[in-house]
Protein backbone atom coordinates (compact mmCIF):
# COMPACT_ATOMS: atom_id res chain seq x y z
CA UNK A 1 0.00 0.00 0.00
CA UNK A 2 2.68 2.52 0.70
CA UNK A 3 4.34 1.64 -2.52
CA UNK A 4 1.73 2.31 -4.24
CA UNK A 5 1.16 5.59 -2.61
CA UNK A 6 4.57 6.74 -3.24
CA UNK A 7 4.56 5.21 -6.85
CA UNK A 8 1.46 7.72 -6.90
CA UNK A 9 3.37 10.27 -5.47
CA UNK A 10 6.38 10.03 -7.79
CA UNK A 11 4.30 10.20 -10.97
CA UNK A 12 2.24 13.25 -9.82
CA UNK A 13 5.25 14.94 -8.97
CA UNK A 14 6.99 14.14 -12.01
CA UNK A 15 3.72 15.61 -14.69
CA UNK A 16 3.70 18.80 -12.31
CA UNK A 17 7.76 18.92 -13.39
CA UNK A 18 6.55 18.54 -16.38
CA UNK A 19 4.19 21.12 -16.96
CA UNK A 20 6.51 23.39 -15.20
CA UNK A 21 9.02 22.85 -17.63
CA UNK A 22 6.81 23.79 -20.47
CA UNK A 23 4.74 26.22 -18.79
CA UNK A 24 8.66 27.84 -18.09
CA UNK A 25 9.42 27.12 -22.45
CA UNK A 26 6.68 29.03 -23.30
CA UNK A 27 6.65 31.99 -21.29
CA UNK A 28 10.48 32.21 -22.27
CA UNK A 29 9.90 31.48 -26.50
CA UNK A 30 6.85 33.95 -25.93
CA UNK A 31 9.34 36.33 -25.04
CA UNK A 32 11.87 36.17 -27.80
CA UNK A 33 9.22 36.04 -30.17
CA UNK A 34 7.98 39.55 -29.23
CA UNK A 35 11.55 40.48 -28.73
CA UNK A 36 12.40 39.30 -31.94
CA UNK A 37 9.46 41.37 -33.37
CA UNK A 38 10.32 44.16 -31.18
CA UNK A 39 13.98 44.71 -31.94
CA UNK A 40 13.13 44.45 -35.95
CA UNK A 41 14.41 47.83 -37.34
CA UNK A 42 11.49 50.48 -37.76
CA UNK A 43 10.36 51.58 -41.39
CA UNK A 44 9.97 54.82 -41.71
CA UNK A 45 7.27 55.21 -44.40
CA UNK A 46 5.79 58.85 -45.87
CA UNK A 47 5.34 61.43 -43.13
CA UNK A 48 2.18 63.19 -43.12
CA UNK A 49 3.62 67.38 -42.49
CA UNK A 50 3.21 68.96 -39.19
CA UNK A 51 4.37 72.67 -40.92
CA UNK A 52 2.52 75.59 -39.27
CA UNK A 53 3.16 77.61 -42.18
CA UNK A 54 1.14 75.42 -44.30
CA UNK A 55 -2.34 77.12 -45.57
CA UNK A 56 -5.26 74.66 -45.11
CA UNK A 57 -8.87 75.62 -45.53
CA UNK A 58 -10.35 76.43 -41.76
CA UNK A 59 -12.69 73.73 -40.86
CA UNK A 60 -16.45 74.88 -40.42
CA UNK A 61 -19.24 72.88 -38.78
CA UNK A 62 -23.10 72.91 -38.51
CA UNK A 63 -23.52 73.59 -34.60
CA UNK A 64 -26.31 76.09 -33.92
CA UNK A 65 -26.21 78.75 -31.99
CA UNK A 66 -27.41 77.17 -28.53
CA UNK A 67 -24.74 74.61 -28.64
CA UNK A 68 -21.90 76.84 -30.03
CA UNK A 69 -22.37 78.89 -27.05
CA UNK A 70 -20.35 76.82 -24.70
CA UNK A 71 -23.37 75.18 -22.41
CA UNK A 72 -24.46 71.96 -22.24
CA UNK A 73 -27.80 70.97 -24.10
CA UNK A 74 -30.59 68.19 -23.44
CA UNK A 75 -32.85 67.22 -25.98
CA UNK A 76 -34.70 64.49 -27.01
CA UNK A 77 -33.67 61.99 -29.47
CA UNK A 78 -35.45 62.72 -32.27
CA UNK A 79 -34.09 59.87 -34.20
CA UNK A 80 -36.25 57.24 -32.68
CA UNK A 81 -40.54 57.25 -32.98
CA UNK A 82 -41.45 58.59 -29.96
CA UNK A 83 -44.50 56.17 -29.77
CA UNK A 84 -41.72 53.05 -29.74
CA UNK A 85 -39.82 51.47 -26.71
CA UNK A 86 -36.66 49.60 -27.03
CA UNK A 87 -37.46 46.02 -26.32
CA UNK A 88 -35.97 43.65 -23.47
CA UNK A 89 -32.71 43.06 -25.52
CA UNK A 90 -32.00 46.83 -25.84
CA UNK A 91 -32.97 46.89 -29.62
CA UNK A 92 -35.10 49.16 -31.61
CA UNK A 93 -38.72 47.65 -31.56
CA UNK A 94 -39.00 48.64 -35.59
CA UNK A 95 -36.63 48.77 -38.48
CA UNK A 96 -37.85 52.44 -39.09
CA UNK A 97 -36.10 53.36 -35.23
CA UNK A 98 -32.41 52.04 -36.94
CA UNK A 99 -32.83 53.64 -40.28
CA UNK A 100 -33.70 57.15 -39.04
CA UNK A 101 -31.00 59.58 -39.55
CA UNK A 102 -29.52 61.97 -36.70
CA UNK A 103 -28.94 65.20 -37.30
CA UNK A 104 -24.89 65.73 -35.95
CA UNK A 105 -24.56 64.44 -39.47
CA UNK A 106 -25.69 67.40 -41.27
CA UNK A 107 -23.07 69.31 -43.56
CA UNK A 108 -20.49 71.44 -42.10
CA UNK A 109 -21.10 74.94 -41.90
CA UNK A 110 -19.16 78.11 -40.35
CA UNK A 111 -20.62 79.53 -36.97
CA UNK A 112 -18.93 82.93 -35.32
CA UNK A 113 -17.73 81.04 -32.31
CA UNK A 114 -14.25 82.17 -31.23
CA UNK A 115 -11.00 80.08 -32.35
CA UNK A 116 -10.06 77.48 -30.04
CA UNK A 117 -12.81 78.23 -27.58
CA UNK A 118 -13.81 74.86 -25.75
CA UNK A 119 -17.05 74.35 -23.91
CA UNK A 120 -17.08 73.52 -20.15
CA UNK A 121 -18.30 70.02 -19.57
CA UNK A 122 -20.78 70.24 -16.55
CA UNK A 123 -20.91 66.55 -15.54
CA UNK A 124 -19.16 65.04 -12.69
CA UNK A 125 -15.50 63.70 -13.30
CA UNK A 126 -15.86 60.03 -14.42
CA UNK A 127 -14.24 57.56 -12.45
CA UNK A 128 -15.43 58.73 -9.69
CA UNK A 129 -16.27 55.67 -7.32
CA UNK A 130 -18.40 57.90 -5.23
CA UNK A 131 -21.04 59.37 -8.03
CA UNK A 132 -24.00 57.53 -8.68
CA UNK A 133 -26.14 56.54 -12.29
CA UNK A 134 -27.72 59.72 -11.63
CA UNK A 135 -25.30 61.71 -11.98
CA UNK A 136 -24.48 60.54 -15.52
CA UNK A 137 -27.14 58.65 -16.87
CA UNK A 138 -29.70 59.88 -19.44
CA UNK A 139 -33.16 58.99 -19.86
CA UNK A 140 -33.98 56.50 -22.86
CA UNK A 141 -33.81 57.60 -26.20
CA UNK A 142 -32.19 61.20 -24.95
CA UNK A 143 -29.07 62.81 -25.63
CA UNK A 144 -27.42 65.75 -24.92
CA UNK A 145 -23.87 67.62 -25.72
CA UNK A 146 -21.56 67.13 -23.23
CA UNK A 147 -18.55 69.06 -24.48
CA UNK A 148 -16.91 71.06 -27.35
CA UNK A 149 -13.90 71.93 -29.47
CA UNK A 150 -12.98 74.79 -31.95
CA UNK A 151 -10.21 76.49 -34.01
CA UNK A 152 -9.42 76.96 -37.47
CA UNK A 153 -8.21 73.37 -37.72
CA UNK A 154 -10.12 71.42 -35.82
CA UNK A 155 -14.11 70.99 -34.87
CA UNK A 156 -15.34 68.83 -31.94
CA UNK A 157 -18.73 68.35 -30.35
CA UNK A 158 -19.21 65.02 -28.11
CA UNK A 159 -22.84 64.40 -26.98
CA UNK A 160 -24.19 61.40 -24.99
CA UNK A 161 -27.21 59.34 -25.75
CA UNK A 162 -28.79 57.10 -24.20
CA UNK A 163 -30.14 54.04 -26.51
CA UNK A 164 -30.09 50.67 -26.79
CA UNK A 165 -30.03 50.63 -22.40
CA UNK A 166 -26.39 52.02 -22.74
CA UNK A 167 -24.89 55.33 -22.26
CA UNK A 168 -22.72 56.24 -25.62
CA UNK A 169 -20.64 59.25 -26.06
CA UNK A 170 -19.81 60.00 -29.43
CA UNK A 171 -16.94 62.65 -30.89
CA UNK A 172 -17.81 64.32 -34.15
CA UNK A 173 -14.98 65.15 -35.47
CA UNK A 174 -13.78 67.73 -38.50
CA UNK A 175 -10.02 68.44 -39.70
CA UNK A 176 -8.29 70.87 -42.10
CA UNK A 177 -5.97 67.84 -41.84
CA UNK A 178 -5.31 64.60 -41.60
CA UNK A 179 -1.81 65.49 -39.53
CA UNK A 180 -4.18 65.48 -36.39
CA UNK A 181 -4.95 62.51 -36.61
CA UNK A 182 -2.64 60.86 -34.06
CA UNK A 183 -1.46 57.18 -32.85
CA UNK A 184 0.82 58.07 -29.83
CA UNK A 185 2.72 54.76 -28.22
CA UNK A 186 2.95 54.47 -23.82
CA UNK A 187 6.16 56.25 -22.86
CA UNK A 188 7.01 56.83 -26.94
CA UNK A 189 8.02 53.68 -27.26
CA UNK A 190 7.12 49.91 -29.34
CA UNK A 191 7.52 46.79 -27.53
CA UNK A 192 5.89 44.40 -25.29
CA UNK A 193 4.22 45.15 -21.67
CA UNK A 194 5.00 49.18 -22.41
CA UNK A 195 1.96 50.85 -20.81
CA UNK A 196 0.63 53.80 -19.12
CA UNK A 197 -2.08 55.54 -18.66
CA UNK A 198 -4.12 56.91 -20.96
CA UNK A 199 -4.34 59.80 -19.80
CA UNK A 200 -0.51 60.44 -19.44
CA UNK A 201 -0.09 59.41 -23.01
CA UNK A 202 -2.99 62.07 -24.12
CA UNK A 203 -1.38 64.80 -21.97
CA UNK A 204 2.06 63.96 -23.35
CA UNK A 205 1.28 65.06 -26.94
CA UNK A 206 -1.43 67.86 -25.59
CA UNK A 207 -4.20 65.77 -27.00
CA UNK A 208 -7.73 67.13 -27.51
CA UNK A 209 -10.12 64.62 -27.40
CA UNK A 210 -8.13 60.76 -27.28
CA UNK A 211 -9.90 57.06 -27.02
CA UNK A 212 -7.37 53.95 -26.30
CA UNK A 213 -5.98 52.01 -29.46
CA UNK A 214 -5.48 48.41 -30.07
CA UNK A 215 -3.94 47.24 -27.01
CA UNK A 216 -1.25 46.23 -29.95
CA UNK A 217 1.32 44.89 -27.24
CA UNK A 218 -1.45 42.01 -25.97
CA UNK A 219 -0.41 40.51 -28.86
CA UNK A 220 2.59 38.97 -30.87
CA UNK A 221 0.99 39.31 -34.42
CA UNK A 222 -1.23 42.16 -35.93
CA UNK A 223 0.38 45.18 -37.98
CA UNK A 224 1.26 48.13 -36.44
CA UNK A 225 1.68 51.00 -38.23
CA UNK A 226 2.22 54.53 -36.00
CA UNK A 227 2.51 58.09 -37.48
CA UNK A 228 4.03 56.54 -40.58
CA UNK A 229 6.40 54.66 -38.84
CA UNK A 230 6.10 50.87 -39.75
CA UNK A 231 7.26 48.35 -35.98
CA UNK A 232 5.06 45.35 -36.82
CA UNK A 233 4.90 43.36 -40.21
CA UNK A 234 3.70 39.65 -39.07
CA UNK A 235 -0.07 39.72 -40.14
CA UNK A 236 -2.92 37.69 -38.12
CA UNK A 237 -4.80 35.10 -40.36
CA UNK A 238 -8.32 35.83 -41.07
CA UNK A 239 -7.73 39.45 -39.49
CA UNK A 240 -8.98 42.69 -40.94
CA UNK A 241 -7.13 45.84 -39.95
CA UNK A 242 -7.99 49.54 -40.47
CA UNK A 243 -5.32 51.73 -42.53
CA UNK A 244 -5.54 55.29 -42.14
CA UNK A 245 -4.05 57.46 -45.90
CA UNK A 246 -2.37 60.23 -45.42
CA UNK A 247 -5.77 61.75 -47.48
CA UNK A 248 -7.33 61.03 -44.75
CA UNK A 249 -9.24 58.20 -46.07
CA UNK A 250 -10.01 54.83 -43.89
CA UNK A 251 -10.04 51.58 -45.82
CA UNK A 252 -10.52 47.97 -44.24
CA UNK A 253 -7.82 45.37 -45.52
CA UNK A 254 -7.32 42.30 -45.06
CA UNK A 255 -3.81 40.87 -43.26
CA UNK A 256 -3.83 37.84 -45.08
CA UNK A 257 -4.22 39.22 -48.39
CA UNK A 258 -2.17 42.65 -48.28
CA UNK A 259 1.18 43.05 -46.81
CA UNK A 260 2.29 45.45 -43.83
CA UNK A 261 4.93 47.08 -46.58
CA UNK A 262 2.57 47.38 -49.14
CA UNK A 263 0.32 49.63 -46.60
CA UNK A 264 3.09 51.74 -46.04
CA UNK A 265 4.01 51.98 -49.77
CA UNK A 266 0.07 53.01 -50.49
CA UNK A 267 0.93 56.32 -47.83
CA UNK A 268 -0.36 54.15 -44.51
CA UNK A 269 -0.34 56.55 -41.71
CA UNK A 270 -1.29 54.73 -39.57
CA UNK A 271 -2.66 50.86 -39.07
CA UNK A 272 -4.21 49.08 -36.04
CA UNK A 273 -5.15 45.73 -35.63
CA UNK A 274 -8.12 44.21 -33.70
CA UNK A 275 -11.34 44.42 -35.19
CA UNK A 276 -13.88 42.83 -36.30
CA UNK A 277 -15.19 45.77 -38.82
CA UNK A 278 -18.02 46.68 -38.26
CA UNK A 279 -18.77 48.93 -41.49
CA UNK A 280 -17.60 48.51 -44.70
CA UNK A 281 -18.52 50.70 -47.94
CA UNK A 282 -21.81 52.26 -45.73
CA UNK A 283 -23.12 48.36 -45.08
CA UNK A 284 -23.04 46.93 -41.70
CA UNK A 285 -20.77 43.46 -41.70
CA UNK A 286 -21.00 42.88 -37.80
CA UNK A 287 -22.71 40.14 -36.67
CA UNK A 288 -23.05 37.64 -33.47
CA UNK A 289 -20.70 35.31 -36.20
CA UNK A 290 -17.97 37.74 -36.98
CA UNK A 291 -17.69 38.57 -33.37
CA UNK A 292 -17.48 35.23 -32.33
CA UNK A 293 -14.86 34.60 -35.10
CA UNK A 294 -12.74 37.84 -34.19
CA UNK A 295 -13.33 38.59 -30.72
CA UNK A 296 -15.55 35.40 -28.89
CA UNK A 297 -17.55 37.94 -27.87
CA UNK A 298 -20.83 38.37 -29.60
CA UNK A 299 -22.89 39.77 -26.74
CA UNK A 300 -23.51 43.45 -25.23
CA UNK A 301 -19.89 44.91 -24.22
CA UNK A 302 -18.19 48.33 -23.45
CA UNK A 303 -17.54 49.23 -26.97
CA UNK A 304 -14.89 51.69 -28.68
CA UNK A 305 -15.33 52.58 -32.24
CA UNK A 306 -13.19 54.45 -35.11
CA UNK A 307 -15.59 55.53 -37.90
CA UNK A 308 -15.09 57.58 -40.97
CA UNK A 309 -18.53 59.62 -42.19
CA UNK A 310 -15.92 60.78 -45.69
CA UNK A 311 -12.26 62.01 -45.08
CA UNK A 312 -11.70 64.86 -42.46
CA UNK A 313 -14.82 63.64 -41.23
CA UNK A 314 -14.36 60.94 -38.50
CA UNK A 315 -16.70 59.76 -35.70
CA UNK A 316 -14.63 58.07 -32.35
CA UNK A 317 -17.70 56.21 -30.27
CA UNK A 318 -17.36 54.99 -26.44
CA UNK A 319 -20.26 52.63 -25.15
CA UNK A 320 -20.21 52.18 -21.08
CA UNK A 321 -21.25 48.25 -20.60
CA UNK A 322 -21.41 45.10 -18.07
CA UNK A 323 -23.03 47.20 -15.18
CA UNK A 324 -26.68 47.57 -14.42
CA UNK A 325 -26.74 51.35 -15.30
CA UNK A 326 -25.43 50.39 -18.94
CA UNK A 327 -25.21 46.84 -20.61
CA UNK A 328 -23.27 47.78 -23.41
CA UNK A 329 -23.77 46.90 -26.98
CA UNK A 330 -23.68 44.30 -29.55
CA UNK A 331 -21.62 45.26 -32.49
CA UNK A 332 -23.70 45.00 -35.35
CA UNK A 333 -26.34 47.06 -32.71
CA UNK A 334 -22.91 49.66 -33.10
CA UNK A 335 -23.28 49.18 -36.82
CA UNK A 336 -26.65 49.86 -37.00
CA UNK A 337 -26.45 53.06 -34.49
CA UNK A 338 -24.00 54.48 -36.87
CA UNK A 339 -25.44 53.79 -39.92
CA UNK A 340 -27.57 56.43 -39.08
CA UNK A 341 -25.17 58.87 -38.67
CA UNK A 342 -23.75 58.59 -42.53
CA UNK A 343 -21.12 56.16 -41.54
CA UNK A 344 -19.07 54.55 -44.40
CA UNK A 345 -16.03 52.93 -42.43
CA UNK A 346 -16.10 51.89 -39.20
CA UNK A 347 -13.73 49.36 -36.97
CA UNK A 348 -13.74 48.11 -33.70
CA UNK A 349 -11.11 48.88 -31.51
CA UNK A 350 -9.86 47.09 -28.01
CA UNK A 351 -13.37 47.25 -25.56
CA UNK A 352 -13.72 46.18 -22.35
CA UNK A 353 -12.29 48.23 -19.51
CA UNK A 354 -9.97 49.80 -21.97
CA UNK A 355 -12.72 51.39 -23.89
CA UNK A 356 -11.95 54.97 -22.57
CA UNK A 357 -12.75 58.49 -24.24
CA UNK A 358 -10.72 61.62 -22.77
CA UNK A 359 -11.84 65.66 -23.54
CA UNK A 360 -9.71 68.79 -22.78
CA UNK A 361 -8.00 67.13 -19.16
CA UNK A 362 -11.02 64.69 -18.45
CA UNK A 363 -12.55 60.89 -19.10
CA UNK A 364 -15.42 61.30 -19.60
CA UNK A 365 -17.10 57.79 -19.94
CA UNK A 366 -17.40 55.30 -17.25
CA UNK A 367 -14.77 51.88 -17.73
CA UNK A 368 -16.03 49.07 -16.01
CA UNK A 369 -14.79 45.70 -15.58
CA UNK A 370 -17.93 43.42 -14.27
CA UNK A 371 -20.10 46.41 -12.67
CA UNK A 372 -17.04 47.26 -10.74
CA UNK A 373 -16.17 51.61 -11.87
CA UNK A 374 -12.40 52.25 -11.77
CA UNK A 375 -10.42 55.73 -13.29
CA UNK A 376 -7.78 54.07 -16.23
CA UNK A 377 -6.46 50.79 -17.23
CA UNK A 378 -3.03 50.97 -18.74
CA UNK A 379 -2.66 50.63 -22.30
CA UNK A 380 0.25 50.61 -24.96
CA UNK A 381 -1.70 52.56 -27.54
CA UNK A 382 -3.85 55.78 -28.29
CA UNK A 383 -5.87 57.28 -30.99
CA UNK A 384 -5.84 60.95 -30.51
CA UNK A 385 -7.02 64.22 -31.96
CA UNK A 386 -3.79 66.76 -31.24
CA UNK A 387 -1.92 69.73 -32.42
CA UNK A 388 1.83 70.37 -32.73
Amino acid sequence: MNFKMRKSTIIICIALAVLMAGWTAFVVLDALVFESASTEQPIVGPTVSRDPAVSRAPVSVDWDDESSSGEVTEEPDESRDDESEPNESGEPSSPAESSASHESSAPPKETSKPSGQTSKDTSKQSGDNTSTASDWSLPDGTSKVIGQYRDSDIAIRITQYREYKSDIYLADITLSSPEFLRTPLAKNTYGKNIREKPSTIAQSINAILAVNGDYYSARQTGYVIRDGVLYRKDGYRHRKCLAIYDDGRFEIVSEDKVSAMELLNRHAVHVLSFGPAVIVDGVVTADDKTEILDTTSPHNNPRCVLAQIEPLHYIFMVVDGRTDVSKGMKLKDVGEFLKTFGVTQAYNLDGGGTAWMYFQGKMINHPSVDGTYFGERSVSDLVCIAKG
